[in-house]
């Protein structure tokens, strides 16, 4: 495993406190929703505190040129720290560390078939390739007075923190939340995996943290009701903004869904809406086609590419206003808590969203005024449908937009998060 440290230098020379980031993944460039809510919460701090960030990288795979493009995205100077102690790799020979990187990226695939994987055997996963004092040591070194966790794969290192510092956890979706819906949704037994159990250890290491941030106040209600103590915050989680100009395209025949498959809920979505949904909608009317963008593997693209008709798989796009204007969203999730970035998306792109109540939890849209929400493959039909009206789009999108730019702003993003940090 390779961890690195980005150590962002603020432009003065007043003296501030010392963040450190834990982060799963390097944050830029932005190809997911999880790399937006990250980013962004980094971003919020930029100028308030000198900001250090380690993240995972196993595959070695962060180049110099993205570092400079995440220097540019956040306007402050970064300078990268190998942890050479760390980098077991450069050990072997290079056949040698090919090999290593393809074992471990098929106990990866292994592991996210496993439902039980999100805190435990991945977590642990992680947890054990590393020295147990390499963040230790990078907090006496550089100072550091708070650490902040973000996701359930580095909830982990809260044991290995030093007394001292303040700790934050940055919740973007509850695990113990995510897997009774998964239980449920794909009808598992319950004896395939202990829900209680699983419960009640994340519930364990989120107590260790001093402070948990959550992106809605339906998760902090969940966590306290399953045990949490320690205070929780109910922030949210906000995009970049685009400032160019939005083409005026109007194509209610095309549908737009936004995510990578390696997010379990996003490929479980679109198995929905498709066994349940598209053959009907295109039976009522065959002109509608669908557009995925996100990273999917061929292993997740291709039966669907077999199965149905008038999909495409368009990868990951860096300019949306590209692929999406004019067409409709839809974000038939069934599993997940936290918040849907894709919605965010949607509105400041002008697009009508279509929805199920889980897509659009923990923002508090409204049905038929910014958005359709519909559960039923039915519902979520008729919803489609009724986009087909201009009128219909054109009411949709302005209400959403004046919903987001009243609450999900970044100035008001950045406010709501520097309030949870004792900065002075």
């Amino acid at each position: 495993m390779i961890m690195g440290i980005i150590y962002f230098s603020p432009h003065n020379k007043m003296q501030k406190k010392n963040i450190l980031f834990i982060l799963p993944f390097f944050p830029y460039p932005l190809e997911s929703g999880g790399h937006q809510a990250i980013f962004n919460g980094i971003k919020a701090l930029v100028g308030k505190a000198n900001i250090f960030i380690a993240f995972f990288d196993f595959e070695n795979k962060v180049t110099n040129k993205e570092k400079k493009k995440l220097q540019k995205a956040l306007n402050c100077k970064i300078q990268i720290f190998p942890l050479k102690d760390n980098q077991f790799l450069h050990l072997f020979p290079k056949a040698i560390q090919s090999l290593i990187i393809s074992l471990w990226k098929i106990k990866q695939s292994i592991m996210n078939k496993d439902i039980n994987s999100q805190i435990t055997n991945h977590d642990r996963f992680f947890i054990n390739e590393l020295p147990k004092n390499t963040v230790s040591k990078i907090i006496q070194k550089y100072n550091i007075s708070i650490v902040q966790c973000e996701m359930l794969r580095t909830a982990g290192f809260v044991n290995y923190l030093p007394t001292g510092v303040k700790t934050y956890f940055v919740h973007h979706e509850i695990g113990f939340v995510r897997r009774e819906l998964e239980t449920s949704t794909l009808k598992l037994s319950k004896s395939q995996i202990d829900l209680q159990k699983e419960k009640e250890k994340e519930i364990s290491i989120l107590n260790k943290f001093n402070n948990i941030i959550t992106l809605s106040s339906i998760d902090t209600q969940k966590l306290k009701d399953a045990g949490v103590t320690k205070p929780i915050y109910t922030s949210f989680a906000t995009i970049k903004q685009y400032t160019g100009e939005i083409p005026k395209i109007h194509d209610h025949h095309t549908l737009t869904f936004l995510g990578p498959s390696s997010h379990a809920p996003n490929k479980i979505g679109i198995e929905w809406f498709l066994g349940n949904c598209w053959e009907k909608l295109k039976k009522i009317d065959s002109q509608y086609k669908l557009q995925i963008i996100g990273k999917w593997s061929d292993t997740d693209m291709e039966p669907i590419q077999k199965k149905y008709k008038d999909i495409s798989f368009l990868g990951f796009i860096q300019d949306l206003n590209k692929s999406i204007p004019g067409s409709i969203m839809i974000i038939p999730i069934t599993i997940g808590s936290g918040i849907r970035m894709k919605i965010l998306e949607a509105a400041q792109y002008n697009l009508p969203v279509v929805t199920t109540s889980i897509g659009i939890e923990g923002i508090p849209a409204n049905q038929s005024k910014e958005c359709f929400i519909a559960d039923t493959p039915n519902d979520f039909i008729n919803s489609i449908l009724k986009c087909r009206q201009k009128n219909t789009r054109r009411y949709l999108v302005k209400n959403m937009n004046e919903f987001i730019r009243k609450y999900y702003s970044f100035d008001v993003f950045k406010n709501n998060r520097l309030a949870f940090y004792d900065l002075n």
